[in-house]
Parts: C-alpha cells; structure tokens; sequence
C-alpha cells in the first residue's frame, strides 16, 4: 500500500563496536565513517529472515539517510586465522574442514594432509558510535512490515559483523519506529539519541552535541560523493553491489524556529 506523502522507517544503531566496509579485499578490511546501506539492507533482511540468495531489490530501493549522533573512534584488530603448517587441529582460513578420520590419520602419520599457513588481517571497526537511520519510502505497510521485523527478528542483528552485537535494540520506540516526513524532517525532529530516556547513556557521554554530521542518500546531480554500496538483486550471494551517490550536509538539534527544508524527495 503506497501513501502520497513520504514515510521514514527509524533505526538507531548503537554499540561499542561496528563496521561497515564497502571496498574490503583479501587482508584488509575496512570500513566507513557511518553505517553503509549494504550493511543496513542487511540487518533489515536478516531481521525478515531472508536467504542470501533471494533478491533485496525492494529493500533496496528505500532511500537511506544517516544522521551521526556519536562519531565512533577508528581502531583496528591484527588478526590472524591458523597457527602454521605443523599445528594439529587448527583450522586455516582457506583450508577444506577435514574429517574427524582425516584429522586422526594426519595426528597417527598415516595420512598426509597439505595444510596452508596462518591467514593475517587488518580488520577495522569504530568503537562507541551511535547513528540513527531513516529509510524513506512511500509503501507504508513495507515500512511497518520492517518495523515489526526488527522487534522480532528471525536471525541475530549485527553491526556490520556478526560479532558486533548492538547493546540496545536496533527498533526504536514503538512510536518511534515509523514516521511520516521526510528524512530531513526526521533528522531536524528526532531527539540526539544518548538523551533519549529510554536509552538511559546521557551520564557515559560528555556535553550535549548541537550539530550533527548527516550522509543522505540522492538521485540528482547534486551528490557530493558516490558509495559502491547500492544492493542488486541477490546482492549477498553474487556481492554485487552498484554506484549511490550522497550529499554531506549538518542539522541543529538545538530546533531553532525556522522552516524545514522542502526537499523530501
């Protein structure tokens, strides 16, 4: 069911650690200053419970905006993933997982298996970060329909990684959750998230922000930047992913007495 006037589903995305990567390869990993939309297309087809090889075209489709209410620190981890040639039992990261009878003949010398050496990596993340997401769209009962999916979601939410759990729900407020506007509406109205009550995280911060960084996606000529982060069809099957372009911009949420911006399209 589509509505003439523009309706935005709200995210907030907070936790001590995320990631959001667009151009990861081989040892390096990283990420973004602020959610990617493949990361959050991600989350909203894992909260549905969706396959990898079904399509997110109509999730994709939903314009995205970011409003950063807490930039997170940009650190790294030195991984690694094996432990040598002569470590038994170890997994190697590109290694085939051998058999329980494989594994014992390799340990009695009977058997010899070709094991490849440890797999480093730079993986990074952002630490203590808080964003909050509007996902505009005009299929209301598609947005409400995500809505209920991220308070009950069939497979574990994580941010940007699966080891990134959030440390609140990723659903706002009942309320909260679906809102007529646009994103800029959304962005200039919506409380900064760590003074909202129902989070409780005010005292862990310092002074309030008053202005707040935005990334909002666009269609026209006006982007400031392109982001390869734009999902097509069964895009967590195939990675394939295309161009979106963005326009950087800020937002008062100090609500000065003044109009809002009319471009909500």
């Amino acid at each position: 069911m589509s509505n003439d006037n523009p309706h935005c589903l709200i995210m907030q995305l907070f936790g001590p650690m995320q990631s959001w990567g667009i151009s990861s390869r081989w040892s390096e990993r990283d990420t973004l200053l602020e959610p990617s939309k493949s990361g959050v297309i991600g989350i909203l087809a894992a909260a549905q419970g969706r396959s990898r090889d079904e399509s997110v075209d109509d999730l994709a489709a939903l314009k995205m905006g970011v409003r950063v209410d807490l930039e997170g620190v940009p650190c790294v981890d030195f991984q690694t993933a094996g432990g040598g040639d002569t470590s038994a039992g170890i997994a190697k990261a590109a290694d085939k997982v051998p058999s329980l009878k494989d594994e014992w003949a390799r340990l009695e010398g009977t058997k010899k298996i070709e094991r490849q050496g440890s797999s480093i990596s730079n993986r990074y993340h952002l630490q203590d970060a808080a964003f909050l997401v509007a996902l505009q769209g005009d299929d209301v009962a598609l947005l409400e329909e995500l809505d209920c999916a991220l308070r009950k979601p069939v497979y574990p939410i994580g941010l940007g990684r699966r080891g990134y759990v959030p440390s609140i729900p990723v659903a706002m407020p009942r309320d909260k959750g679906v809102k007529e506007g646009c994103i800029d509406e959304v962005f200039r109205t919506e409380t900064w998230l760590p003074e909202q009550e129902h989070l409780r995280i005010s005292n862990l911060f310092g002074r309030r922000q008053q202005r707040l960084r935005t990334v909002t996606e666009t269609s026209g000529s006006d982007a400031h930047a392109t982001r390869m982060d734009q999902p097509i069809g069964a895009a967590f099957a195939t990675r394939q992913f295309g161009p979106r372009g963005v326009v950087f911009c800020e937002v008062d949420t100090r609500y000065p007495e003044k109009e809002l911006s009319d471009d909500c399209n």
